[in-house]
């Protein structure tokens, strides 16, 4: 038996790179070359395990790992492929280390023509569309909870939870949160129940259901009330998307064992999970996907109304892309709205939080809405009646309060231009205002000054002294050079650059020149 159990044993490893490469889904490096036996030949259990993980990730991850591998290829596929020069140059470039760069403007009429490939969606796709999410969604998140798989990282957050670094709200939806004592109660039963289960579970490939039902009972009771935040399950299934990868794929099942003395499932059980969770999960993600290309239209459309903003059409064109995604999201086709008309006001969202964040002082954005609005009626009152309206004319209009309005009046003071004569002078505002492209005549002579106490600082060095101080700092109009780079130039190594520098800066900071520069700075 044990001859035969070694020789099933060799011929799996000689045929191994066949069958990988046949498949075409992992590297031949998954599994090792020579299995563990002892010492009479025969293969060990160990042995055993490690070519049924080898074989068992190559079976559960082939349905996953083909796309990947299928995407592999194409990105390698277009890598290989010559590039083209911009059309100044006319020359054909086929160095793979020196790829063609693309212009901005370029690789904006490449999008805006690719988007036109994309049709408006009817409504009755859009709710069909924003029906199978909502319902991929609900399953997803209902199967996530049911099997318990965010307890591992709910209890790996305990720490940081009871510090107070990581906040209720950023768990559970807002009016859902616990008070913090009863949270801190139910992690600590839950961290007691994990004890328990580890206790039963150690030991045993296959967890018996007796055992263990009656403790995933518990946990699903301590944890059924509170509605927990996407966000948060999002980064449960990440964890366990990773973990179970690591352990069909690579057969490291270090992570996955997290889960099987946690929550007392078997391997085969965990697989068998992981599976239809891919499958409700690709299906989502793939509606969701399918929803914002055939939408990118009605982004291009809101953003050519803020190009006043000053910031590059390409970077409006992502911020309002990040808002279609989150309106996508949250979209709710029960309430029989069109979806244009929902994902319009989280596009402008995205887009107006884009440009408040390139202030120096960042507002509220509805602080920001309420200083548009007013300035669009103040726009409009001034051409419609050739003055400037009165706060109260401006209330009126507006429907906001008479004082948000003298606070937006006030907080944003009118523009005007340098060019424009200065009240009662003949010369404009730019006469008066200093230069910053030309180098100041003081600053000219602080630096020839600091030149010359330098030099004469580095005289009292050595030559190699010298030489590292001004090739590590950048003297003489040079560049800065790191350790290794002069270690190579030099012929010692980063350790000994660094000693010689740390001793030459010791005899500058003692020398009269520098003392002197310190001074007079």
């Amino acid at each position: 038996m044990a001859s035969l159990t070694l020789r099933a044993s060799l011929t799996f490893v000689a045929h191994r790179d066949r069958v990988l490469s046949s498949l075409a889904i992992v590297s031949p490096v998954c599994l090792p070359s020579r299995l563990p036996h002892n010492a009479r030949g025969s293969c060990t259990h160990h042995g055993m395990k490690v070519a049924y993980a080898g074989v068992y990730g190559v079976l559960q991850g082939s349905a996953l790992e083909v796309a990947h591998h299928k995407r592999i290829l194409i990105l390698e596929e277009a890598a290989s492929m010559p590039t083209v020069s911009s059309p100044r140059s006319g020359r054909m470039k086929t160095d793979k280390k020196q790829p063609a760069r693309i212009d901005g403007n370029e690789c904006l009429e490449r999008y805006l023509r690719d988007v036109r490939h994309y049709s408006v969606l009817s409504r009755e796709s859009e709710r069909a569309l924003a029906k199978q999410i909502v319902e991929s969604r609900t399953q997803w998140q209902e199967q996530l909870l049911e099997h318990l798989l965010h307890i591992p990282l709910l209890l790996a957050w305990r720490p940081r939870i009871g510090q107070g670094t990581v906040r209720l709200t950023s768990l559970c939806r807002q009016g859902a949160t616990p008070t913090i004592t009863e949270f801190k109660t139910t992690l600590q039963r839950l961290h007691a129940l994990r004890g328990e289960m580890r206790h039963k579970v150690q030991g045993q490939d296959v967890p018996p259901a007796h055992t263990v039902a009656p403790l995933q009972t518990t946990m699903r009771e301590l944890l059924q009330g509170l509605d927990w935040h996407p966000e948060f399950l999002h980064r449960a299934w990440h964890k366990f998307h990773s973990a179970m990868t690591h352990a069909t794929v690579a057969g490291q099942y270090r992570r996955a064992a997290c889960y099987v003395t946690m929550l007392g499932y078997s391997m085969e059980t965990l697989c068998r999970l992981w599976r239809d969770l891919c499958r409700v999960y690709s299906v989502m993600e793939q509606a969701k996907q399918e929803m914002v290309n055939h939408n990118l239209r009605l982004v291009i459309s809101v953003v050519y109304k803020f190009r006043y903003t000053g910031l590059p059409l390409s970077d409006l064109i992502q911020d309002g892309n990040i808002g279609l995604m989150r309106a996508v999201d949250n979209f709710d086709y029960r309430r029989d709205l069109k979806f244009s008309t929902y994902a319009i006001w989280w596009i402008r969202q995205a887009i107006h939080r884009a440009g408040s964040s390139q202030s120096l002082m960042r507002l509220p954005e509805y602080c920001r809405d309420n200083v548009r609005r007013v300035h669009q009626v103040v726009d409009a009152f001034t051409v419609e009646h050739g003055r400037t309206p009165t706060p109260q004319e401006i209330a009126q209009r507006t429907d906001i309060s008479l004082e948000r309005v003298a606070w937006s009046l006030e907080h944003t003071p009118e523009q005007i231009s340098i060019d424009n004569p200065l009240p009662g002078k003949q010369w404009p505002l730019r006469e008066l205002l200093p230069d910053t492209r030309l180098t100041n005549s003081h600053e000219m002579l602080v630096q020839h000054a600091l030149q010359r106490y330098t030099q004469d600082a580095l005289a009292c060095l050595t030559p190699r002294e010298a030489a590292v101080i001004s090739r590590r700092f950048g003297l003489g109009d040079r560049p800065a050079e790191t350790l290794e780079q002069i270690g190579r130039d030099l012929h010692i190594s980063r350790e000994r650059v660094r000693q010689i520098t740390t001793t030459a800066l010791d005899k500058l900071k003692q020398h009269k020149a520098m003392l002197q520069a310190c001074l007079e700075q």
